[in-house]
């Protein structure tokens, strides 16, 4: 008899452990969904995180002129990427939405370039 009292505490132990476990997992789980829902939401009510501009730019003749202009605007940090292409006279910034364009111009007028 004692060997069976003994067997059912310990089956009932091991019961309510896995139980606990269980509930543990279960609200984890249920934290992590509320969490991955609020940072969704977040992301769809904030802004930009991102702003692309596209100027004509005349006097850029070769790839000189494009690694100049391409050196020029990395050093501002709220610039993320730069294409210029020589053939449409076009320079496309990818850049914080905080950055104000005629800071962009006058980084690429200061280089010698022109824009209309």
């Amino acid at each position: 008899m004692k060997k069976i009292t003994t067997l059912l505490i310990a089956f009932t132990v091991v019961f309510i452990f896995s139980a606990c476990n269980g509930n543990e997992n279960d609200n984890t789980i249920i934290n992590l969904t509320t969490e991955q829902n609020t940072l969704q939401a977040n992301e769809q009510n904030t802004e930009p995180t991102t702003t692309t501009t596209e100027l004509t730019v005349w006097g850029m003749t070769c790839g000189r002129c494009e690694n100049k202009i391409v050196n020029a605007l990395s050093a501002l940090d709220e610039v993320v990427n730069i294409s210029v292409n020589l053939n449409t006279d076009t320079v496309t910034v990818e850049h914080a939405p905080n950055l104000d364009v005629t800071i962009i111009e006058s980084v690429i007028t200061r280089e010698g370039f022109n824009i209309p």
